[in-house]
């Protein structure tokens, strides 16, 4: 089970100036802070009232435990200036966006040590993928905001520049949910082979074995990807 949070920003008007002649500058990388996937959050409940909310399991019928790896995005202010003339706002500057995520780990009170080490393994594919894909599939997602043109449309001033404002965020928004978005779907491929490797812990294959050769199939997949000709 995996989950995103998705928009929180921002906005800052620097100045209401007008617009260079010649358009956006060339827009610099912008930095993106991805933070290290922490040790996992282990929650217990007892097992005579399991959480409504369970993953369910191919079946349909809720799991006796789960893993969800929660990843979120925060980005600090849109900053740009405003031309009264033209009605257009150019972004001047994006503060650095943090992405950050977490495996919770849901375990009944009287879990075997199979279970447990079960859904640690989950983890274990959530960490690697984070370590391996968030960077590059993150990497130059802002590339071009920065010297992007938003336009208003209102009534007045005020309309105006909330309608620009409002087109920046909703951009930004879009282009960092489809960030967490593939680090999720990549994430859930893996962990869902995991699952099948183990079948659910029940299989004898020892469980960090069982993720390491997910993450291994999944690398070999990517390879012949890559070398793939393209048509």
């Amino acid at each position: 089970m995996l989950k995103t949070m998705r928009c929180g920003i921002w906005f800052r008007l620097l100045a209401a100036l007008p617009l260079a002649a010649g358009g956006p500058s060339t827009a610099p990388n912008r930095q993106i802070i991805i933070d290290p996937w922490p040790a996992p959050t282990i929650l217990t409940f007892d097992p005579r009232h399991p959480p409504q909310n369970m993953h369910l399991l191919e079946n349909g019928d809720p799991g006796m435990a789960d893993a969800t790896a929660m990843i979120h995005w925060n980005s600090g202010k849109i900053r740009g200036k405003w031309d009264p003339g033209q009605h257009i706002m150019v972004v001047t500057d994006i503060e650095p966006v943090v992405i950050t995520g977490h495996t919770e780990i849901r375990l009944p009170e009287d879990a075997t040590e199979k279970l447990k080490e079960h859904e640690l393994g989950h983890d274990t594919v959530y960490a690697a993928i984070w370590n391996q894909s968030a960077h590059k599939i993150a990497d130059n997602v802002l590339r071009d905001m920065v010297g992007r043109h938003f336009s208003g449309e209102g009534a007045d001033e005020a309309a105006r520049q909330a309608s620009a404002w409002g087109k920046a965020g909703d951009e930004l928004c879009r282009r960092m949910n489809g960030v967490t978005d593939q680090i999720v779907q990549r994430m859930g491929v893996v962990s869902n082979r995991y699952d099948q490797i183990t079948d659910h812990s029940r299989n004898p294959i020892e469980s960090q074995a069982g993720a390491f050769q997910a993450l291994k199939e999944q690398a070999e997949l990517d390879k012949q990807t890559a070398t793939r000709p393209a048509k």
